[in-house]
């Protein structure tokens, strides 16, 4: 009897235990983690990307301001150039010479004024003396004045020399590169003969062909943003310059023109990839 009452209690003890050790387990599993955040609006962005070219709006051609032969070529096609740097020097012997001659022609105009000057004051004093006739102080004056006209030529020639003989060393007009190099030594060139054509780099224009489609929401002043092989690291934000009026037969485009100044590593004749962004919306 003892046995049996027991055995009864261990059955009735079991489903406890069992109930505490679950519970147990239950305290001890790691509990799961719930992050919460705050609802936020967000800013998106519509926008219209198309690919389009550069344009350099400053290539001059660098011609010869004077004639002579070309002695010295400082710049070749593709160097970069800064600007008032030497690119060529032409023979400037010429000038040389005649720089010597209108100088030796001043040094003897200026002996003859100083010697005439000493006739007038002789004159002067002698006409006060009534030793000679008024007519001769005037006409020493007369020559006097002229030796100082033909000098004031002298130097004027003197001066144009020095500045044609100045214009043999051919400078760059610009920062930039060397497109184009059209003369090599030993050449013999006339004044406005072509030496170099140069392309700038400070002030480009990029040419942006949109879709005909978004031609009525295209404005100037909108923003775009730029990007060119040649300097693929930086993004260029501008602004629509100006939208030509005219759709283009073959690619059924509308050219939107902006610039791009003082960026370094973009280059004229470049392709460009561009973002117009013509609207934005607010989205939770």
């Amino acid at each position: 009897m003892n046995k049996c009452v027991l055995l009864l209690a261990v059955i009735l003890l079991l489903p406890a235990c069992s109930k505490k050790e679950e519970s147990a387990q239950a305290m001890m599993s790691p509990a799961t983690l719930i992050t919460v955040a705050q609802a936020q609006t967000k800013k998106l962005e519509i926008f219209e990307q198309t690919v389009g070219t550069m344009e350099s709006l400053i290539d001059p051609s660098v011609g010869a301001e004077v004639s002579g032969k070309v002695i010295k070529v400082l710049a070749h096609a593709g160097q970069a150039v800064k600007k008032g740097q030497l690119i060529a020097v032409l023979d400037a012997v010429d000038y040389a010479l005649q720089k010597r001659e209108a100088q030796a022609e001043i040094g003897r105009i200026e002996a003859l004024l100083s010697n005439q000057g000493r006739i007038v004051d002789r004159n002067q004093k002698l006409v006060q003396k009534n030793f000679i006739s008024r007519n001769a102080l005037d006409d020493a004056s007369a020559q006097q004045n002229a030796l100082r006209q033909q000098l004031e030529g002298a130097k004027a020639q003197l001066a144009a020399i020095e500045h044609n003989s100045a214009k043999t060393t051919v400078l760059s007009p610009i920062d930039g590169q060397v497109e184009k190099q059209i003369v090599s030594p030993g050449d013999f060139v006339k004044q406005g003969d072509v030496l170099f054509q140069l392309i700038g780099t400070q002030r480009l224009r990029a040419h942006l062909p949109f879709p005909e489609g978004v031609a009525a929401k295209l404005h100037s002043g909108q923003t775009v943003r730029l990007v060119t092989p040649t300097a693929p690291d930086k993004v260029y934000t501008t602004t629509i310059k100006e939208i030509k009026p005219l759709v283009g037969s073959s690619n059924r485009a509308v050219d939107v023109i902006a610039d791009v100044v003082d960026q370094e590593g973009w280059q004229g004749g470049a392709s460009v990839n561009a973002w117009w962004f013509w609207a934005s919306i607010r989205k939770p």
